[in-house]
């Protein structure tokens, strides 16, 4: 199973363990106790997405950091190759000589984290210009 289709599975299966209930104010709150995240929202479909992006980032910055998630229904990120997976993507390969404390935070807009949630869960299909990419480097390897 793929490292994206993993995370994918992950995050799906987490987000339906969410709680949701509505404030006498009216707005809602979505939380995952599992990840210690609490999210609000004007209404019930907000709150899900503003969650969705939360724990999408959460995800993303524990594996980068290898720090522990919880497993969700048998579902297990925490294993040895899920975080060398990912720093061999983002270096490929080569030894970045830092730590998780040597990174700079990033803080996404809600927006932002909504586009990098839907990316992992629904990824676009490929469009012509990569499907010629990956052509001409099949014909390159072979």
């Amino acid at each position: 199973m793929s490292l994206q289709y993993k995370t994918q599975v992950y995050i799906r299966k987490a987000i339906r363990q969410a709680e949701f209930m509505q404030s006498a104010s009216g707005r809602w709150n979505a939380s995952l106790p599992a990840f210690g995240l609490e999210i609000t929202g004007d209404d019930r479909n907000e709150a899900e997405q503003n969650l969705l992006s939360q724990l999408t980032a959460h995800v993303l910055a524990a594996s980068r950091s290898s720090s522990p998630l919880p497993v969700i229904d048998d579902v297990d990120l925490n294993d040895a190759g899920v975080s060398e997976d990912v720093q061999e993507s983002e270096t490929g390969g080569q030894e970045t000589g830092g730590d998780a404390d040597s990174c700079q935070p990033m803080t996404l807009t809600a927006r932002d984290s909504l586009t990098v949630a839907q990316a992992i869960i629904a990824p676009s299909p490929p469009n012509e210009y990569l499907l010629q990419a990956a052509r001409e480097y099949r014909r390159f390897i072979s």
